[in-house]
């Protein structure tokens, strides 16, 4: 287990770690096998959290859509006959060895491919796995240390705080939320992004238009199109058609270079002023 965590192992390696924990157990039984056999199982556990297990995704599948079946054969596999620690002292038949541990061993599958991992719509199981990682590391202290029923009540007291504890870091990640800006909100950034570009770009394009330079001033467009006469070749009036607009001079071509060199210190600017917090500029 120890190499396979070292170089590169394949998901099969977690069956294989499966077939030699658990025949020996059928076959080879042994006094107080319980606690050797708990540290095989963390050995398993390490294996299958970094390199997964082959099949997960299919027997996790199977296991939600047929679970009442797999109940079933668990139930007629059962030794409810049997009598103390199974675990610590195994049974005397290879029959009854195999019933006690395939029940465990179908529970250890399921837990590990997530079979039994839930919608959760109330965000409770992130808490109640650190719960149960405290009650698993503290039951027995408690159970030494108190009268009984006094370690179990207050092991199980002890998951009042832990969703209490939770509750309050949900809401100081909430309101955290809402005082920063949504920096990752793609069609916010794609939108003002876009709208960034079209100012640039009609900013260079009205000074490259306006004439040779700043100077000079822009014609009058506000007295509208003259009127045409009947023809629709010459004005009514007699007066000179309004030439053509002027060739962009130097200032309107030094104004489009400014807007093209400032463009990326504007936009970090920009970008730095999304990701201050609301408060922090309040303040």
């Amino acid at each position: 287990a120890a190499l396979a965590c070292l170089v590169n192992a394949s998901p099969w390696h977690s069956w294989i770690l499966l077939a030699a924990i658990y025949i020996p157990r059928v076959f080879c039984p042994f006094a107080l096998v319980g606690f050797s056999h708990n540290v095989d199982l963390y050995c398993f556990g390490m294996v299958a959290a970094r390199w997964g297990i082959k099949g997960k995704e299919s027997i996790a599948n199977w296991v939600r859509a047929y679970w009442p079946l797999m109940l079933g054969v668990m139930m007629l596999l059962s030794t409810p006959e049997l009598i103390g620690r199974c675990d610590v002292n195994p049974p005397q038949t290879v029959w009854v060895r195999f019933r006690f541990y395939f029940t465990e061993l179908c529970l250890i599958v399921c837990f590990v491919t997530g079979a039994f991992n839930t919608s959760d719509p109330w965000k409770w199981t992130g808490w109640l796995n650190t719960w149960a990682l405290f009650a698993y590391i503290t039951h027995v202290a408690w159970y030494r240390l108190l009268p009984v029923p006094g370690g179990a009540l207050f092991t199980y007291g002890f998951v009042v705080p832990f969703w209490l504890w939770d509750k309050y870091k949900r809401r100081e990640s909430e309101a955290a939320a809402m005082e920063t800006p949504n920096v990752d909100d793609c069609e916010s950034i794609g939108s003002c992004g876009s709208t960034r570009e079209q100012t640039f770009e009609a900013g260079s394009m009205s000074l490259a238009h306006m004439g040779g330079d700043f100077g000079q001033p822009a014609a009058d467009s506000s007295a509208g199109p003259p009127a045409m006469g009947p023809g629709g070749s010459m004005p009514a009036t007699g007066e000179e058609p309004l030439p053509s607009p002027p060739a962009p001079g130097p200032g309107a071509t030094r104004a489009a270079d400014f807007f093209a060199k400032g463009r990326p210190l504007l936009e970090s600017f920009e970008l730095e002023a999304r990701q201050v917090p609301v408060a922090a500029i309040a303040a």
